[in-house]
């Protein structure tokens, strides 16, 4: 058969182009996502809904040594050593799995997140894994039945002589308009709650207003003198109200204290 210029085995190129991806496409679009994911590449995953949120999966209780720094600050003695269970970090900053797929035994950072479990602190995924194996289901939906026990927190190193308190209520002051109270906490719009100083273990939460119970809040908080955290659980408004931030915020503080060396 006679192939003209500008075609493929008898067809229009367009038309030929059309066929492949009509006939492969799928396949290959399949396969891209594959390699994306890291799939095929020996390394575990978090499930597939946690994947966006998560850079690092491990079941691997053994210590992490991480000291945490401003690397901007030249007093070499203002650092926190915290010996975390790898399997509850899941990120660091300035490390990535797809240059260090296992994080170092020993890391330097300015921050990090981890994923724990209420009461006690669990690694998230050792929680969900242990949960799964005695309810006989999937770690899906492990995954999805822990989140009301769920601890996510993002953990930073703050200076003893970093008036970090100080700094989120001049900028609450700023920023937000109180307009009303809940609970007794000064409430205001896009949703911010403010902590008493004295009365609340957090400074400040704030959560989606299309408030819904399995949504998370964002706390912020002092954990030690030279330790400061984000934590995300589920919204509050829907299970216990303030009391319920406030045992919350306790239980976290007393998990990571017990990484931190020596403890709070």
């Amino acid at each position: 058969m006679f192939i003209a210029a500008g075609t493929v085995i008898g067809l229009p190129i367009a038309a030929a182009i059309l066929w492949f991806v009509a006939t492969f496409g799928r396949f290959i679009l399949f396969v891209g996502i594959l390699l994306l994911l890291g799939f095929g590449s020996g390394r575990q995953h978090w499930p597939a809904e946690f994947m966006a949120d998560f850079d690092y999966y491990s079941t691997d209780l053994s210590p992490v040594a991480v000291t945490l720094r401003n690397p901007n600050d030249p007093d070499s003695l203002h650092r926190t050593v915290l010996n975390i269970p790898r399997a509850a970090i899941v990120f660091a900053n300035n490390y990535h799995p797809r240059k260090q797929p296992k994080l170092p035994d020993a890391i330097e950072t300015d921050h990090i997140q981890i994923a724990l479990a209420y009461p006690d602190g669990k690694p998230l995924i050792t929680y969900a894994l242990e949960m799964a194996a005695a309810q006989h289901i999937n770690i899906y939906e492990a995954m999805k039945r822990a989140r009301s026990d769920e601890f996510v927190a993002q953990i930073y190193y703050s200076a003893p002589d970093n008036p970090w308190e100080a700094r989120v209520r001049e900028s609450q002051a700023a920023l937000l308009k109180v307009k009303d109270t809940y609970e007794g906490m000064l409430h205001a719009p896009a949703d911010y709650y403010i902590g008493e100083a004295g009365v609340d273990e957090f400074v400040e939460i704030y959560c989606y207003p299309e408030a819904t119970p399995i949504y998370f809040c964002g706390t912020k908080m002092r954990v030690s003198p030279s330790i400061t955290a984000e934590v995300s659980f589920v919204d509050f408004r829907f299970h216990g109200g303030r009391a319920y931030v406030n045992e919350r915020a306790r239980k976290f503080r007393e998990a990571v204290c017990r990484f931190i060396v020596p403890s709070c």
